[in-house]
């Protein structure tokens, strides 16, 4: 059995719940791209214990937010998915546990930035017209992916490829 989480099974099964420090780190691998421990210690802003962050990784692992790879005599850790699949996961999984489904995405709606909204509109007249939507742009003109689900219903829960490691510290959010 494969390491990777499809992103059927984290849209339906939803993201574990992280403690804090799990997503510290976690947030630190979607920035940076796989990392050593030693190396995720570095990027922490404090000095834990070595021993800790092995065990926040191991739990991430269990957890299956990310999985380890070899890289000469080292473990490097890199996530099974992006930020914003794990965001949208998290977000679902609000909306499923609600009990007025209606309410809680209207009232999320009345939230929203203006920027948001027009985000919204955008990629809704893009579906109502035809459009793939394979290529939506998120807010700063970063782009993803959209993929379909099984039911046609376009789902951003995809595992994170290697291009991640690419990205250049502090970019992302």
């Amino acid at each position: 059995m494969s390491d990777m989480m499809n992103g059927e099974e984290l849209r339906v099964r939803g993201p574990k719940p992280l403690g804090p420090l799990e997503r510290q780190v976690l947030e630190i691998l979607w920035d940076h791209g796989a990392r050593s421990v030693r190396q995720v210690i570095d990027l922490l802003p404090t000095d834990p214990a070595y021993t800790t962050i092995a065990t926040v990784l191991s739990n991430l692992k269990r957890k299956r937010y990310v999985r380890t790879r070899r890289d000469g005599r080292s473990s490097l850790y890199e996530p099974l998915f992006s930020r914003a699949d794990h965001d949208a996961a998290v977000m679902g999984g609000v909306l499923e546990a609600s009990r007025d489904r209606s309410a809680t995405i209207l009232r999320f709606a009345d939230s929203m930035s203006a920027e948001d909204i027009d985000l919204l509109k955008d990629y809704l007249r893009t579906q109502e017209s035809g459009g793939h939507g394979n290529d939506a742009q998120e807010p700063g003109g970063q782009e993803h992916d959209l993929l379909e689900s099984g039911d046609g219903a376009p789902s951003t829960h995809r595992p994170v490829s290697n291009e991640l490691s690419s990205r250049e510290p502090g970019q992302g959010r």
